[in-house]
C-alpha cells in the first residue's frame, strides 16, 4: 500500500528543523523518522535517494516559504526599503521565538553539502534568487536599474543572512534589527540620488 501523501510533507517539514537546528550532518535518517512520525518506509518511498534527496526538498520547501513572506510583506510595505525593515522585524521574532536555536532553514544545509551535492547547490541557488527577486523588483519599481536592483538586493540578503549568524551567537534581536536599518538607509539614499 503506497504512504500517504502527508507524510511527505511531514518528513520535509522535520528534516527542515532539525538541519537548521542541528546541522545536515548530525541529523541522522531516524532522527527525521521519529520528529515526522512518519512510516520508516514513507520515507524510503519518497525519497528514494535518501537524505540528499530530503535536503534538496527541505532547502526548496524553506525557500519557498521565505519567497512567499517576502512576497507578502511587499504588498503590506511602501518601499523596499519598509519592507525589508518589516522582514528583519518578522526573522527577529522567530528566533526569538526558538529560544536562538533556529537559524536560516535553508544556510546550515548549503553550507554543508553544496560542494558535495549538486541538487542541494542547485535547490539553494533558486531559493536565494527568487528571495532577491522580490526586493530586486520592488527597487526595480522604484527607478533603479535592473544590474542596480539585483546587486543590492544580493548585498541585502547577504547582510540579513549574515546577522542571523550573529544574533544566535549573541542570543538578540539587534543584528537582525540592525541590518535591516542599514539595509533600508541604503536603500533610500540610493532612492534618493535618484531624484537628483
Amino acid at each position: 500500500m503506497p504512504a500517504q501523501p502527508k507524510h511527505r510533507q511531514a518528513i520535509i517539514q522535520a528534516a527542515a528543523v532539525l538541519f537548521r537546528r542541528r546541522g545536515y550532518a548530525a541529523t541522522g535518517l531516524n532522527d527525521i523518522v521519529e520528529r515526522s512520525r512518519a512510516p520508516k518506509g514513507s520515507l524510503y518511498h519518497y525519497f528514494p535517494r535518501g537524505k540528499a534527496q530530503i535536503g534538496e526538498a527541505a532547502v526548496r520547501s524553506a525557500g519557498a516559504l521565505v519567497r512567499r513572506t517576502l512576497e507578502q510583506l511587499a504588498a503590506e510595505t511602501p518601499d523596499a526599503a519598509a519592507l525589508v525593515q518589516a522582514y528583519a522585524g518578522r526573522v527577529a521574532g522567530w528566533m526569538e521565538q526558538s529560544d536562538w536555536r533556529d537559524g536560516c532553514p535553508i544556510t546550515t544545509v548549503i553550507l554543508e553539502t553544496a560542494a558535495q551535492d549538486e541538487t542541494i547547490r542547485a535547490a539553494g541557488l533558486e531559493a536565494f534568487a527568487a528571495w532577491e527577486a522580490v526586493i530586486s523588483d520592488r527597487l526595480l519599481a522604484e527607478g533603479l536599474s535592473g544590474p542596480e536592483a539585483d546587486r543590492l538586493a544580493g548585498v541585502a540578503i547577504a547582510m540579513l543572512e549574515g546577522s542571523l549568524i550573529r544574533a544566535r551567537l549573541l542570543r538578540s534581536p539587534t543584528p537582525i534589527l540592525e541590518a535591516g536599518d542599514i539595509i533600508a538607509v541604503l536603500f533610500r539614499h540610493v532612492a534618493t540620488d535618484l531624484t537628483r
